[in-house]
Parts: structure tokens; sequence; C-alpha cells
């Protein structure tokens, strides 16, 4: 692991000023404006640029009293069309191309010194690395995944083998990034070994684990306002709460619900939007699924609450979905102090992050009985779901603290905060 050289003063020594920074987030998720905002507790001057779609978590982009002035926050719009079209690869991708123009203007009127970029695909990331190296504007690559590889895995084989040829300029688009930024943040250290088998190794990079927000997600009681609004107070709940794309194989909780119908004291509950909840919702009201609720994303104030409802928090993720990302849904699910129920591959690094450390019980997406069997040994053992949440809780009081998070990004960053990280808070 590689970490980028610092700016140095003329007695090389590394000055703690504040630095005018761009963060772009292309997913809209809480994490990493959490992040923005504590950078300008710090004394940075931040700009946050986000994309927020229909289909993903409501996320406050509302600056709230608390914030410091230093902080702006920016909405980049995207093509409305997106949610209709994005498992079209054609219109997606220019889409993605209408999206980065707006970008790159909004980054040449902000004019920041540095400019982190993260969740983004490659039609977005190359042309704002390139256009940061025209203007002087250093440039950070935070890698969740990387989307050469996701293209390359869906696209290989269509349209008459021109699947493959895209593949290919995609992980040239991803390695030209990853050459030319300041430094490239993995989100895990099995992503070091992708940059090895590109022979990337000597290009800067560091390692720093995606989080959430342990301050803004406290655990709470299963009886709260929220599931008494909603029916759910001293019932037992399998909930889900995130994006639900088809390819996440959402029968999955039709199953589930069909399995739990003879105990009149569980509810199956989804919270999602877009067409894998639109389906599901369809199957369920054709299927008689009357356990089976599926309800629009929250407001994100209420998210604390939400998740307190559930007794077993659930998640499911392609089969082919990359090895080492994490949704962000699962870390979020840590803070709850749930224990956790998960059809996702068992090389993910979720999976093994829950596995390891005993968190839950995983199954693989095809593994339907495998699936059920660990959703009723959970249904049936109350002393095992606590245990598991505390262990889920625990490990996010222990890896998610937004300070410590911050030292690794400035280090990983190259800069220094003008006010002592003591005092940011």
């Amino acid at each position: 692991m590689t970490a980028p050289a610092p700016d140095l003063d003329c007695e090389g020594l590394r000055p703690a000023v504040a630095t005018r920074l761009l963060v772009h987030d292309y997913g809209g998720f809480a994490f990493p404006l959490e992040l923005s905002r504590e950078l300008a507790r710090r004394g940075h001057h931040v700009v946050h640029a986000y994309v927020s779609f229909l289909s993903t978590p409501r996320v406050d982009f509302a600056k709230g009293p608390d914030d410091p002035p230093n902080l702006e926050i920016q909405l980049i719009p995207m093509n409305p069309a997106y949610g209709r079209n994005k498992y079209s690869f054609p219109r997606r991708f220019f889409m993605n191309l209408g999206y980065a123009v707006r970008l790159l203007k909004f980054v040449l009127k902000s004019r920041p010194r540095l400019v982190l970029s993260g969740n983004a695909p490659s039609e977005v990331q190359l042309p704002l690395c390139m256009l940061c190296r025209v203007r002087g504007f250093a440039f950070v690559n935070w890698v969740q995944d990387f989307f050469s590889i996701a293209v390359t895995r869906h696209i290989t084989g269509k349209w008459w083998g021109a699947g493959s040829m895209i593949g290919l300029i995609y992980g040239a688009a991803d390695r030209w990034v990853v050459e030319r930024s300041r430094n490239s943040i993995l989100i895990s250290d099995h992503f070091v070994r992708v940059l090895d088998h590109w022979n990337q190794s000597h290009a800067p990079q560091s390692v720093i684990p995606n989080w959430a927000s342990v301050e803004k997600l406290p655990a709470g009681s299963r009886d709260n306002a929220w599931a008494a609004r909603h029916g759910l107070a001293g019932r037992f709940v399998f909930l889900y709460s995130g994006t639900l794309g088809l390819k996440h194989n959402p029968s999955l909780f039709l199953d589930l619900a069909k399995r739990f119908e003879p105990h009149k004291d569980v509810d199956v509950v989804v919270i999602s939007e877009g067409a894998g909840a639109d389906w599901l919702a369809d199957k369920a009201q054709a299927l008689n699924r009357k356990n089976l609720r599926v309800m629009p994303f929250q407001a994100a104030s209420e998210l604390p609450d939400v998740l307190a409802s559930a007794d077993v928090l659930t998640a499911v993720l392609e089969k082919d979905a990359g090895q080492f990302s994490v949704p962000s849904k699962v870390l979020t699910y840590f803070c709850a102090q749930r224990a956790i129920l998960l059809a996702v591959p068992v090389d993910n690094l979720a999976s093994r992050i829950v596995l390891d450390n005993q968190m839950g019980l995983v199954s693989e997406p095809g593994d339907t009985e495998g699936f059920i069997e660990n959703a009723f040994r959970l249904y049936a053992d109350g002393h095992l779901r606590d245990e598991m949440g505390a262990r889920a809780r625990r490990y996010a009081e222990d890896n998610f603290d937004i300070g410590t998070v911050a030292d690794k990004f400035e280090h990983a960053l190259g800069i220094s905060s003008p006010v002592p990280a003591e005092r940011a808070g």
C-alpha cells in the first residue's frame, strides 16, 4: 500500500492550512456526506456534490443548523428518465455522459484545489479526472467498486461480440484513472489484488473501508412510534431497506412470506422503490401475500426507528455481484443492533464481515431453502438474535468513528486540518 506524498512547504513540512475540496458522490449516499461535514468542521472549505436517484434511500442533504458555513451541498441533476432506463446499457451510457457534462461545468465553476470522487461509473470518472489534470486540480479516485469489471461481466458475449470490446475499453479507462490520480482510496485490501493484476501496484493507493453513521443511527426499541404507526409493534418483523433491482432476486421475499404464512405474528417488510419493488408489490398482491408489505423509502429522520422495528434485517445481492464491495445498507444495519440475514455470495466482503464477526446468517443468492432455513433459525432463537445484534453494534462502534475515518482521509488526500481534530467535533 502506497500513500500519496503530501503537499510540502519550503522546509519540507506539511502545512496545516484549509483546503478547498470538492467531494463528489455519484450515488447520493449518507456516509460521504458525513465525511464532508467532518472535513468542513476541521476548517476545510468543502463542496459536496451529489446526484440522487429516485430508487435510492432518502438522505437528508439539507444543511443543518450545526453545519459550518464552509460546507456547501450541491445537487447535480440527472436525466429524470434514468430510473426507467438504468437497465438499458446504451441509454444509461448517454445519460451518464450528459450528467458528466453538467458535473464538469460545476467543477469549473467551483474551482476546487482537490477533487475526491467516488461511486461514479467510468464514463463520469474518466472525464472528471481528465479535467482535473488539465486545470491543475488534484484528483483522488475513491474506488467503491471497479466499474469496468461489472460492465465486462454483464455485457461480454452480447451484441455479436462487441460486448467484449466495450469491456476492454472500460478496463483501459479505469486503469488510466488509477495511473493518473493523486491517490486511489480502496475500500478493501482485496482491491489491491485488482491493481496488482492490472500492473498498477506502483500507483499511489490507500485502504479505507466504508462505514455508516453510528451517531445518527442509534440502536432503538422495536416498539417505537414508526412501528406503531404502521401496525408493526408487537409483531415479528423481517425487514429489508435499500435499493432493490430485478437482479437482486426479490422473489426471495415472496418465498419468505409464503413459508411464514402459518406464523400469524410475522411480517416481511420491504422498503424500496424502483423496478424490483414494483414487481414485488404486484406479485404480493396477485398471490395474496398479506404478510408481505412493500413500502416506499422513508424519511431519513425516521431511519433509526425503521431499522429498530425489525427483529431481523435482511439483504440480498445478485450472484455475480462484486466480491469486494459492501452494500451500504449492510453497514447501516450494523448500527441498528439487529441480527442480519443475508442472501449474498459468501465470497462478498459483506458476507465475510458478517460471518467473521458472527453478526448473522448467510446463504448464497440461489439457495432459497438455505435462506428460509436461516430465517426460521433466527425466528426461533431470540438469544441468538440478541447476541448477533450486539456484535453488529459493537463492530460499528469500533470501526465507524468519523473522527478516525476523517484522519485517514486527510492522510490519504495529502492535506492537514487547520483545526485540531479534538476540536473538530
